[in-house]
């Protein structure tokens, strides 16, 4: 990825020779942990230098690639071998893989950064999901809360190439996901409301639900919420059980690099507070 910051894709960077005694000194002040890398340049064929940083010692595996711009919307040309942009992911400062390095990575965010980072995805790359992944975020699921902790959802794992076609004869919203995730609920296992007019079970597949797109975000997996279909088409099409609803779709994958991949222009609009929430 591009340089990060504390403006994502803008910092400001001094480059001077220093005397060593003075360098010595400011490396007494930092926090104790070393990088160990070797860094190669490669020119693009549009003339930008790339700077690759190849990590050893204790983030042995991770390759970061950074390219200098003039601006934050200088145009440059994508070398084929990039892969996953990351500014402005503190994890891969050098200041944060000296503490935290790759190879003690876990799969986790802060919360207030998944709630802020999740969006629809409408274009994948169709690259599988990892396994570990896939575990984590049917994990949290398995977590959601539900009423009288009936837990009566019920989540089908759609990535076969037989159950991916007949997800594209229900919507044309798959994308390109390599994983599709179904949830339903049992319709004869809910909790019926006082007044007898609500029952639980959409309420609760839709926590379960919050909780699979949310955890996707966390272990940087992108996702689409969808409702874009027959519920009823989908039951008769996968066999499901004469008990089951079906509540939504989910979608799961790596964002294609292209504008249906990244967030809306308009992700980070919201109302005012004082338009949704009243206090009484």
């Amino acid at each position: 990825g591009r340089n990060g910051g504390a403006d994502a894709a803008r910092r400001a960077e001094f480059e001077y020779e220093i005397p060593v005694a003075d360098a010595r000194a400011m490396l007494a002040l930092c926090e104790p942990g070393l990088c160990e890398k070797v860094r190669h340049v490669e020119r693009a064929a549009d003339g930008h230098d790339w700077e690759i940083d190849v990590f050893h010692g204790k983030n042995e595996g991770l390759v970061v690639a950074e390219v200098e711009l003039g601006s934050e919307d200088e145009m440059f040309e994508r070398p084929s071998w990039l892969g996953e942009e990351v500014t402005g992911d503190k994890r891969y400062y050098n200041s944060c893989l000296a503490q935290n390095p790759y190879t003690e990575w876990k799969l986790i965010m802060e919360f207030s950064d998944v709630i802020q980072n999740r969006y629809a995805c409408k274009k994948f790359d169709g690259t599988p999901v990892a396994k570990e992944a896939l575990d984590a975020i049917l994990a949290a699921g398995r977590l959601a809360p539900t009423a009288k902790n009936l837990q009566e959802q019920h989540v089908y794992v759609i990535q076969s190439e037989e159950g991916l076609r007949k997800i594209d004869e229900l919507t044309p919203c798959r994308y390109g996901a390599p994983v599709v995730l179904l949830v339903a609920f049992d319709t004869t296992n809910v909790f019926t409301y006082p007044g007898d007019k609500y029952k639980s079970g959409v309420e609760d597949a839709t926590i379960v639900a919050t909780h699979l797109c949310l955890a996707a975000t966390n272990v940087g997996i992108e996702n689409c919420w969808l409702n874009f279909f027959d519920p009823d088409k989908a039951k008769e099409l996968f066999g499901l059980p004469e008990n089951e609803q079906v509540v939504m779709l989910l979608d799961l994958g790596h964002a294609a690099d292209v504008p249906a991949g990244k967030p809306l222009k308009n992700h980070t609009s919201r109302k005012p507070i004082d338009e949704t929430v009243t206090y009484l």
